[in-house]
């Protein structure tokens, strides 16, 4: 399984291959990417799980 930062980044360049720019939502993916990095894992197996709540 690849890790969060390099699904970020291919799909990143994916996009930017198809001729998206990207600017803004690249970097708060990137950012969204380093904050999770830093937090302690969540499972007892080392692994995170992040959960996203969405707007209903």
């Amino acid at each position: 399984m690849n890790t969060l930062r390099e699904a970020v980044q291919s799909y990143l360049a994916l996009r930017r291959g198809l001729g998206f720019k990207l600017l803004l939502a690249g970097n708060a993916l990137q950012d969204f990417d380093n904050h999770i990095a830093d937090l302690p894992p969540f499972e007892s197996n080392g692994r995170r799980r992040v959960r996203v709540r969405t707007p209903t």
